[in-house]
């Protein structure tokens, strides 16, 4: 009945053995899971951080073209007359308001079980089988059946951090698009805000008269005064010798001859 005994629990021992080296195996895949997910939510995330920045910086692009286009809008109405506003299809329409997506933050960090904070497996070698006495082969079937519970608590921990790690995955990358999908909105905006200032800084120049350039930043030069002086005139007359002294002093009027 000894060897018997000792037998049976030899070939269970074999056979924790065989399932402690499965359990090994899976627990390296998990840990390169787990590795390979947390390199690819940091590039992810690195990625959406630099995709909010453009973003930022072009709502700051699309709130200074509105502005502008606004207070060009307002100039081109002040000089506008009631008379040219007709047939020329102007349509006030307000540019819709700036939308700035704010994701919620993410927690990044992801807190295992306490106990296998530090529970790195080194040795994957398989130890080399021994003549043991029954009480010394049952004394490491317990201790097998300890480790078992202790790898499957691990692989279960692993497996968690894995699925959570691959719902972070997805949920940024659906940040992702959303962020990109938005910056692509805004370049249009902008893209559009372009052009239409232009053409509005274009019909400003054609609409603006001589007479209201003053004041726009143009220097309106008189022309040079022309100070006409005329000829002074000679009034002694040098004629003939008697005619010298042609001063009349009898203004009466000559009575008629017969």
């Amino acid at each position: 009945h000894y060897k018997l005994g000792l037998s049976q629990v030899e070939a269970r021992l074999v056979e924790f053995k065989n399932q402690e080296i499965k359990f090994c195996e899976k627990i390296r895949g998990l840990e390169f899971k787990v590795e390979s997910r947390t390199d690819r939510m940091k590039s992810l995330t690195k990625e959406l951080e630099e995709l909010k920045k453009e973003k930022e910086g072009l709502d700051t692009k699309l709130i200074g073209f509105q502005t502008a286009s606004k207070d060009l809008d307002n100039l081109l109405e002040s000089q506008r007359t009631d008379k040219n506003k007709e047939g020329l299809g102007y349509c006030t329409v307000p540019p819709p308001p700036a939308q700035v997506y704010s994701p919620p933050k993410k927690d990044m960090s992801w807190k295992g079980l306490p106990e296998f904070a530090d529970d790195s497996i080194t040795d994957y070698s398989r130890p080399l089988p021994t003549i043991e006495s029954l009480s010394q082969v049952e004394a490491r079937l317990v201790e097998f059946k300890k480790q078992e519970i202790k790898l499957c608590e691990k692989i279960r921990g692993l497996e968690f951090d894995v699925k959570n790690k691959n719902n972070k995955i997805k949920r940024l990358m659906n940040e992702l698009e959303q962020v990109k999908k938005e910056k692509k909105g805004l370049d249009s905006k902008l893209t559009g805000f372009k052009s239409a200032f232009k053409d509005l800084d274009t019909l400003l120049g054609s609409q603006r008269s001589n007479k209201n350039k003053e004041g726009l930043g143009y220097s309106v030069v008189p022309p040079p005064a022309q100070v006409y002086s005329s000829l002074k005139k000679d009034m002694s007359w040098t004629g003939l010798l008697k005619f010298t002294d042609d001063t009349i002093t009898d203004y009466n009027r000559p009575s008629p001859s017969i």
